[in-house]
């Protein structure tokens, strides 16, 4: 497999959502949950781009589905 798609690298500008938003909503939602939430983008997988989140020492994979229009 090609470097470019190992690891993970900074969200990018176009998939960038509301960090606070989502360690509110995990919060109060996934058992456990704690600390500051960080998020990086995982390489390759642009269509449907994937995410690792980190808070508390546990870490969690996201995955963000892209919809289809028109």
């Amino acid at each position: 497999m090609s470097e470019q798609y190992v690891g993970t690298m900074p969200v990018l500008q176009g998939n960038r959502f509301d960090v606070d938003a989502l360690a509110s909503y995990m919060r109060t939602h996934v058992e456990g949950f704690s600390g500051s939430l960080s998020v990086e983008q995982f390489k390759g997988g642009q269509s449907n781009p994937t995410f690792l989140l980190s808070a508390g020492g546990v870490r969690y994979v996201l995955r963000k589905s892209r919809l289809a229009c028109c």
